[in-house]
């Protein structure tokens, strides 16, 4: 879902998410379904009164006209919902069709890369930068997630303002429904626990009541599948989204563009983030790159 939050840079993070929302929007005239991307109808119920949203007019957030008891605001908004099931998978072939190669192996190290006769790389390991790249900032932040199916009623992707960091949401894909979450600073255990999933399943179903699904009983009884991730979490007291992109000179003949850390905010600045990571790629190739 396009969601993003900013990091310590506010600005910076706000034009790759301008670029990220231009290229989603071409994507879906372009590509349509084939890419994964629509842009659909998205309610956030507060438990708090809403904060400074740096980003709300990218997304033409507005106040919903009712706002049910025990709640502080609704905020509703049309977003790009990315199905990552479609669009990694079409992403892939473009890298196949503009030349590129896809090599699966285990990189320990980004010099072991240079003394195969590279002279750039780029790296995006994410969650993996933590021991890549050396950077104590990168932590896990695990989630939880079920894919069920859809269920006749649900007017709109639905998401709240995660009371005690506990987030809830339910996004409306093609074929299938994405329920969740957890937000589990440091955890790197990429188990599933059971008590987690019908915890999310209980409170999915109470955000789909509240919103008026005549069918919220039935969300989360067909279970598709369970899946668990570690976001790659980034920045000091406060911040999870301080994303590293820059250049790191290696040595005569060796640059390192690092573009990871984009914690909760992957799919919503990763078109941004690509753009800027690739001309700075160009600027050294050229011989034009900023001095540090």
């Amino acid at each position: 879902m396009f969601t993003p939050f900013p990091g310590s840079d506010v600005a910076r993070s706000r034009r790759w998410a301008q670029s990220s929302l231009q290229a989603l929007r071409a994507l879906e005239r372009s590509e349509g379904p084939s890419a994964g991307v629509r842009f659909g109808p998205f309610r956030e119920y507060c438990y708090r009164q809403p904060g400074a949203r740096p980003f709300a007019d990218l997304s033409c957030e507005h106040a919903a006209p009712v706002v049910p008891q025990g709640f502080a605001a609704v905020l509703d908004s049309d977003r790009p919902h990315i199905d990552t099931t479609q669009h990694l998978a079409w992403l892939e072939r473009r890298v196949g069709l503009l030349g590129g190669r896809m090599v699966h192996e285990r990189i320990t190290s980004l010099a072991a890369l240079f003394e195969r006769g590279h002279e750039i790389v780029v790296n995006c390991a994410g969650v993996g930068a933590r021991a890549l790249a050396g950077d104590p900032l990168v932590r896990a932040m695990r989630g939880i997630v079920l894919h069920t199916r859809p269920v006749p009623g649900l007017a709109r992707s639905l998401h709240d303002d995660a009371p005690g960091n506990v987030v809830t949401y339910v996004f409306i894909y093609d074929d299938h429904l994405v329920l969740g979450s957890t937000y589990e600073q440091d955890a790197w255990d990429e188990r599933i626990d059971q008590g987690q999933l019908q915890a999310i399943i209980d409170r999915c179903r109470k955000l789909a009541c509240v919103d008026g699904c005549p069918n919220w009983r039935d969300l989360g009884a067909e279970i598709l599948d369970r899946r668990v991730g570690l976001r790659p979490a980034r920045g000091q007291t406060g911040v999870t989204e301080d994303v590293r992109l820059e250049i790191e000179h290696a040595g005569a003949g060796r640059t390192i563009v690092h573009n990871y850390g984009h914690g909760r905010s992957g799919v919503s600045l990763a078109w941004g983030t690509a753009e800027e990571a690739a001309d700075l790629v160009s600027a050294v190739a050229r011989g034009t790159a900023r001095p540090d």
